[in-house]
């Protein structure tokens, strides 16, 4: 997260203390390159790595909230992606298993001497 400042003497505004200190953007084509401060007004104030004393955020900016909803976020993803990746682990058995089947029903209309122990191991292929 971004903390408000003037830029390096370009810009003459003072940071308003009162609101919160977090660089927001307009949703206009561009608008990255015109942040400005948050306008609401700061309720919770935190020590910033690499800023002096305390400084105020509003609720949707305070570092703790957005380093929650990050963590959230990122564990819905990983939960996501070990879903799809057990599910592409399942359909790769079921393949395995399917083709393992077809050999073994190959193998026992050419004549296999012990259809059932085939049977057994061929089954015993398939995801539970």
């Amino acid at each position: 997260m971004a903390i408000w400042s003037p830029r390096n003497g370009l810009d003459n505004r003072r940071p308003d203390l009162a609101h919160c200190r977090a660089v927001v953007y307009p949703k206009e084509t561009y608008g990255w390159l015109h942040g400005y401060q948050c306008p609401r007004k700061a309720i919770v104030f935190r020590c910033v790595e690499g800023h002096e004393g305390e400084l105020g955020f509003c609720r949707q900016h305070d570092p703790e909230a957005v380093r929650a909803r990050n963590k959230a976020r990122q564990d819905r993803v990983e939960a996501e992606w070990a879903r799809a990746r057990a599910k592409d682990e399942r359909e790769r058995q079921t393949r395995d298993a399917q083709a393992a089947a077809k050999a073994a029903l190959e193998s026992i209309a050419a004549g296999h001497n012990d259809p059932r122990t085939l049977a057994v191991e061929v089954l015993a292929m398939f995801p539970a």
